[in-house]
């Protein structure tokens, strides 16, 4: 019978000092191992098992789950209330502004047109530009008021935004116009006076 070394399960001849795969000393020989014949559990005699309904004849079929579905929670959204009061006015006042610089544009051509024509004597020169200064003036606070209404408007909740966010836009831009109008009848006055 042969036998196997112990370090590296080559095997090993009879009467060898030394395996001839790892150099091992064969005194630690070991005699192969019988395969291990495989056991099969008990089985219970037919009459002592328990008998299966009819029914379960047929294939097992793995058990259906419900499908988990991830709950969904939705943020109550409360409807809008209407028209938005403080927005409507920031609109209206846009409008103003924007009336009364047109009025002051149409004032400073006036003036403009007079200068070189000499259509107006000097004291309706000075009462048209004290005009349009003064309308100048009132385009320009209304333009503010206007402004932080639709600042306001913009900011509340549960309103309807557009009439704010248009006012302000508007009111914006009319704004920076009222400055640039100003400063040209003030150059106006300052060179024709």
């Amino acid at each position: 019978m042969k036998s196997f070394c112990a370090n590296c399960g080559a095997p090993v001849e009879e009467g060898a000092a030394f395996c001839g795969s790892c150099g091992a000393p064969v005194q630690n020989a070991v005699e192969p191992m019988q395969p291990a014949v495989p056991v099969e559990p008990p089985v219970a005699p037919v009459e002592s098992q328990p008998s299966a309904p009819a029914e379960s004849a047929a294939p097992a079929q793995a058990p259906v789950y419900p499908v988990y579905q991830q709950p969904v929670y939705v943020q109550p959204v409360s409807p809008l209330k209407g028209s938005n009061g403080v927005g409507v006015a920031s609109f209206v006042m846009s409008m103003v502004s924007l009336v009364a610089t047109i009025a002051v544009i149409a004032i400073i051509s006036s003036i403009m047109d007079s200068v070189s024509s000499f259509y107006f004597s000097f004291s309706e020169l000075q009462t048209l530009c004290t005009s349009g200064i003064v309308l100048a003036i009132l385009a320009l606070l209304v333009s503010i008021v206007g402004l932080i209404l639709g600042i306001v408007g913009v900011a509340r909740r549960n309103v309807k935004k557009g009439l704010a966010l248009t006012g302000l836009i508007i009111n914006g831009v009319e704004l920076l116009a009222d400055f640039v109008v100003i400063a040209m009848i003030a150059a106006i006055i300052n060179e024709l006076f």
